[in-house]
């Protein structure tokens, strides 16, 4: 059976914490809905620096790193910052936009539930499955009735009602549970086990039998968290990709080699177009038949997709000449964030060009030769 289209709405809380290395929604906090496309529309000023949610989230992502004590790991000022940005603009939606499938434990479940000639008790094999289609989650319920419909049914079969189907006891056509997702970092799709998976990490309670929700549904959103590890790997790979594409970009503007390795580039601009992927429109059933919606992959593709329609526009990410902070900006000349970091450049190499012009001091004259 598959099931009817979902709202692919963003949710965010009103507050967040950090516990067990993880950003999870303080308890009894609002829950919110929005679309993130209505509130991150691209920048449309001509200002030699520009504000912009994307490179808001490269500097903020910046200064996280900077005295992060490893790669996965912030400090406890980095953390904050996390949180800061948390409270803010609500979690990156790292799952949905890295995990491409995602295949349920197959449950036993009253039969008559999905099959409506049945009026017995008798349990059926139900197994649940996403997959990403067309940039939407798609939901897919598979139930195979394994009873003789003539027989009666037995208070051992009635005890099997809610329980895991156990491996050997999968019939035709049920697969084993397992999830299949991007890896930005290695550039290649992975399939892991459920019991390897790293998909209970990002709910803060485990349903009975792993029966989790389908992405970005509001379910979802309620039991989302992000761990920390995942959190900084994720936004450290996107800022490097906005970074890399930025400087390509200058060089084209100004007809110049381009200062990235061309595998690096490549690795980048994928990166950008798979998040960017995620933002797009899908039709479904409304009130004029069929009506057009649009669908997010969460706040992660939308800064993606934001940042490709700027880019496309002149405006790029900046890494300032003298304190190394990373702004938005249209002028292709522009190399320092502020008019204090400039000053300060030049002043800079004003005196490293006068100490190096500076001629060498004379040797003293021998006492015999001074005029007496």
């Amino acid at each position: 059976m598959i099931d009817s289209i979902h709202p692919s709405n963003c949710y965010k809380f009103k507050k967040y914490e950090i516990q067990n290395d993880a950003i999870r929604p303080v308890p009894a906090a609002k829950l919110l809905t929005f679309v993130p496309s209505d509130y991150f529309p691209p920048v449309k000023a001509r200002d030699r620096r520009l504000s912009t949610v994307w490179g808001d989230f490269l500097e903020r992502v910046r200064q996280i790193q900077v005295g992060s004590v490893n790669r996965y790991t912030p400090s406890p000022k980095g953390a904050q910052l996390i949180l800061d940005w948390s409270n803010q603009w609500g979690l990156l939606g790292i799952l949905p936009c890295q995990a491409q499938m995602i295949v349920l434990p197959a449950v036993y479940e009253p039969a008559r539930k999905h099959f409506p000639t049945i009026q017995k008790d008798d349990p059926c094999v139900v197994q649940r499955k996403y997959a990403r289609i067309a940039g939407h989650w798609l939901a897919h319920t598979l139930a195979v009735n394994t009873n003789d419909a003539t027989s009666a049914t037995s208070v051992s079969a009635l005890a099997k009602v809610g329980r895991l189907v156990p491996p050997e006891n999968l019939p035709s056509g049920v697969e084993q549970a397992r999830v299949v997702s991007w890896e930005w970092e290695q550039f290649l799709l992975s399939e892991h086990r459920w019991h390897d998976s790293p998909l209970p990490q990002f709910f803060l309670h485990r349903p009975a039998n792993g029966q989790y929700p389908l992405p970005l549904t509001g379910e979802f959103w309620q039991n989302y968290q992000e761990p920390l590890g995942y959190w900084m790997r994720t936004a450290g790979l996107f800022a490097r990709a906005v970074e890399n594409v930025s400087l390509a970009a200058e060089a084209r503007f100004l007809k110049k080699a381009c200062p990235v390795p061309g595998d690096s580039l490549n690795v980048s601009i994928w990166i950008l177009n798979s998040l960017a992927a995620l933002e797009g429109q899908f039709y479904e059933f409304g009130a004029y038949v069929v009506e057009k919606t649009r669908t997010t992959g969460g706040i992660l593709s939308v800064m993606a997709e934001t940042f490709l329609i700027d880019v496309m526009a002149g405006r790029r990410a900046v890494r300032c000449g003298k304190c190394e902070t990373i702004f938005v900006s249209k002028d292709r000349r522009a190399r320092y964030c502020s008019v204090r970091c400039r000053n300060a450049a030049q002043t800079g190499r004003y005196r490293h060009k006068r100490r190096d012009a500076a001629e060498p001091l004379r040797k003293p004259l021998d006492p015999r030769q001074r005029r007496r």
